[in-house]
């Protein structure tokens, strides 16, 4: 175990639900097993969302939100996020409480990471994506989308340059921020793990009868809606006749509604309670996302319930311990998503791997003790 206090701080609520959530929970709960629970872990003060209790921890912090002044003068000040000022403010009133800061996201790393290193405290950020494309793919609002980018890559940078620590989830944006920054012998790729390791139940995979393709993720932001329809505009016609599409996620727009509708075999399903069991449903698990940087979380879901993959070459980063397996392929065209889907249909009929199979590799890489792990060795 490791001496001294940590505050953790991240952008998404890491008791919340959705990928980045998922991501910041897992990181919180290697740091505080790793200094023993002796962490304070700041979360959105709206947050009602119950705090797991696996995660070790010292004090849950509240942070509130800003006000409508602090964001419009935000638009012109940079400091964007609700957490520096008000860390800035507690680390203030509490010098010698800390001897490091774990902050999940560039944004707000970028806007607190010289202070707290004025205090003496160290700092490691986790970079989740390239943030820069990850806005540009996210929103379309040319002025407020240009000004924004401006503070993002002015805080991405300070975040990278003065950090005592930079972890990446991938190694594709570990190189983007080198090309782009320099590099620093400080970063580590330390990837996505899970927050438990309780076992999810597999099913065997469907042999002899018409396959089930599953797609998830978030379906209200442009990034989603935008890879639902390149699946239709691409990809959906080397499908196999006969076999159904199941798409669930988070408040699809109309356009994604529209899509799905205007094809029989296609069911949507808004807002799922358990997408376990959605994802229980199908035969092979598609992420057809073609832009943005980072990890797509949605994948795992995928893997844990032991469906083969197949996703974009962009959707893959991250992933390439599982793609010399027989069960992940990866594409960058709709014939090689036909050769994809073709392969993984013809082993399944014949047996090549089982569910069991898949989750079994999944855990070797994505478990939480191989996480913690790889977490342990940076701190060393």
């Amino acid at each position: 175990m490791l001496d001294g206090r940590v505050l953790i701080v991240s952008h998404s609520d890491p008791f919340g639900i959705g990928g980045g959530s998922f991501a910041c929970r897992a990181y919180a709960k290697a740091f505080s097993t790793c200094y023993n629970g002796n962490v304070d872990i700041c979360i959105p003060a709206e947050s009602n969302r119950p705090v797991d209790g696996s995660v070790p921890y010292a004090n849950i912090i509240r942070v509130p939100a800003r006000s409508v002044l602090s964001r419009i003068v935000s638009f012109f000040t940079g400091r964007i996020d609700r957490y520096s000022g008000f860390v800035i403010r507690h680390i203030g009133r509490n010098r010698n409480l800390y001897s490091l800061v774990l902050i999940n996201g560039c944004r707000e790393s970028g806007s607190m990471v010289r202070k707290l290193r004025s205090y003496g405290i160290k700092v490691v950020t986790v970079f989740h994506n390239f943030e820069r494309d990850y806005y540009r793919d996210n929103v379309r609002t040319p002025v407020f989308r240009e000004v924004m980018l401006f503070h993002i890559r002015n805080l991405e940078r300070k975040a990278y340059a003065l950090s005592d620590i930079n972890l990446f989830l991938t190694s594709h944006d570990l190189k983007k921020y080198e090309e782009t920054y320099g590099s620093k012998s400080s970063n580590k790729v330390t990837g996505v793990f899970e927050y438990s390791d309780a076992q999810v139940p597999v099913k065997p995979l469907h042999k002899n009868t018409s396959l089930t393709f599953v797609i998830t993720g978030l379906l209200c932001n442009t990034q989603g809606q935008d890879s639902i329809a390149y699946f239709f505009d691409e990809l959906y016609c080397m499908l196999p006749a006969g076999c159904k599409v199941l798409i669930a996620g988070l408040d699809p727009t109309e356009k994604v509604i529209s899509l799905c509708e205007s094809h029989q075999n296609v069911t949507l399903i808004p807002n799922p309670e358990d997408m376990s069991e959605v994802i229980a449903q199908g035969d092979i698990y598609i992420c057809p996302a073609n832009t943005g940087s980072g990890l797509k979380l949605r994948i795992m879901d995928g893997l844990r319930a032991g469906l083969p993959v197949i996703a974009h070459e962009c959707s893959s980063r991250g992933y390439e311990s599982m793609e010399s397996t027989p069960f992940f392929r990866s594409f960058s065209t709709p014939g090689e998503f036909a050769d994809a889907v073709n392969a993984l249909s013809g082993q399944i009929q014949s047996g090549s791997f089982s569910g069991q199979d898949v989750t079994d590799c999944y855990s070797k890489y994505f478990s939480f003790a191989s996480g913690l792990k790889r977490i342990e060795n940076v701190l060393a």
